[in-house]
């Protein structure tokens, strides 16, 4: 994390080359972070005063940030509905992850909300298809949700618009041309990967997405 006016240089081992996501923000007066969360009477430094008050930071993730990063990505590339709210409360959890691996020390004294169950399922929801996308199955969403198949399925179509294998679909081909585009994985290793059992069905199952070829796609870009 760099502050502004912080002087700084990123040389990555020309063995092993580095694929950076940068978001760059600015703190405004009177804006809430968490305007859902009621604060008690205990003064404690908000979380943009936690965040300005270290200019510079560097250290091991040990948050997943990699991985909120990644969702961020994918879900503005794919401008689904709800991309702005799907996107700021991203964007709220990677700046309070940043903040609590620097901060270790610092105990909240906010009064949150609790969580309902729906909560609960949709957040397991959310890590399935981020996390488990090559693999996932309705009926193992569903043993996990201790839900039917059925009402699984109400579940996600309600989040995201769509039936459950056109969601897993999407995530499979976000991540699919996140690594074609980042890495020079070969066509094979990819298909496996995002969970195809050969580069046809995967070369297949690209271009009925995206309309090209892998191939393709990465030379036009």
């Amino acid at each position: 994390m760099t502050g502004p006016e912080v002087a700084h240089e990123q040389i990555p081992h020309p063995e092993d080359p580095m694929a950076e996501y940068c978001i760059f923000f600015e703190i405004l007066p009177g804006n809430s972070v968490l305007p859902m969360v009621k604060r008690t009477f205990v003064k404690e430094p908000s979380l943009p005063e936690l965040l300005l008050s270290t200019p510079f930071w560097i250290g091991q993730d040990s948050g997943n940030m990699l991985g909120l990063f990644e969702m961020l990505a994918d879900e503005l590339s794919l401008e689904q509905a709800g991309v702005h709210h799907m996107a700021t409360n991203i964007l709220e959890m990677i700046v309070i992850r940043l903040i609590r691996q620097y901060s270790k020390n610092h105990a909240s004294t906010q009064s949150l909300p609790l969580k309902t169950l729906d909560d609960s399922r949709l957040l397991l929801i959310e890590n399935s298809f981020l996390y488990h996308y090559d693999s996932i199955t309705l009926q193992q969403l569903a043993d996990q949700l201790g839900l039917s198949t059925r009402q699984t399925e109400r579940m996600v179509y309600k989040q995201y618009g769509m039936a459950f294998k056109d969601k897993k679909l999407q995530a499979r081909m976000g991540a699919a041309l996140r690594i074609l585009l980042t890495t020079d994985t070969s066509i094979s290793d990819i298909a496996a990967q995002v969970g195809y059992g050969t580069p046809e069905q995967f070369s297949n199952a690209f271009k009925k997405y995206y309309g090209m070829t892998a191939t393709e796609y990465k030379r036009n870009c």
